[in-house]
């Protein structure tokens, strides 16, 4: 069951708070829902209860929780293991899964594959997505903005020196546009 203010994450809309638990008639059923003000969008969802439970719905992961992912995103941790060479992960179920280390495994295994000469668009699509869904988890959890939600991230995957590096590049790279204008 879920408590008012328990961070939570809905499968398909990211993070958010229980502000509410509510009941509603329909039909003449009475049914409960959980409304949950989101962290990335305006406005808040109800999300129907069945016995109490929903599958839609999680409890948010803890500061443990965050190091976990930052393992699994650099590399140093799986949660899913490649059971053999002929059958690869599928990121999509990964993903799908609503499980934030099976989509911290995910945006690893994509961030290699989008990086590979020939990779699908889609991959890239995907990646967007799961980075998405983790962002607006980390935003929640740790109370900070997208932009440092996105840069836990790739430090996590690119390593604090590379990630120093690329991010120097950047702004020299802006300040070299802004001296142009």
């Amino acid at each position: 069951m879920f408590n008012i203010g328990d961070q939570v994450v809905h499968k398909f809309h990211g993070a958010g708070v229980v502000a509410g638990i509510e009941e509603k008639t329909l039909e003449g059923d009475i049914l409960q829902f959980v409304r949950v003000r989101l962290t990335m969008q305006e406005g808040d969802i109800l999300i129907p209860l069945k016995n109490g439970i929903t599958p839609d719905l999680r409890k948010a992961v803890t500061d443990e929780g965050i190091k976990e992912l930052e393992e699994i995103l650099a590399g140093k941790k799986s949660v899913v293991e490649i059971k053999d060479e002929d059958t690869p992960i599928d990121p999509k179920e990964l993903i799908n899964s609503n499980d934030p280390f099976q989509i911290a495994q995910a945006i690893r295994l994509l961030t290699q594959l989008v990086k590979e000469e020939d990779a699908d668009a889609s991959y890239k699509d995907l990646l967007s997505s799961a980075r998405m869904k983790l962002t607006s988890e980390l935003m929640l959890i740790k109370g900070i903005t997208k932009a440092s939600a996105l840069a836990l991230i790739n430090r996590s995957i690119h390593g604090t020196e590379k990630f120093m590096r690329a991010a120097q590049k950047r702004r020299k790279k802006i300040a070299k546009s802004k001296g142009q204008s």
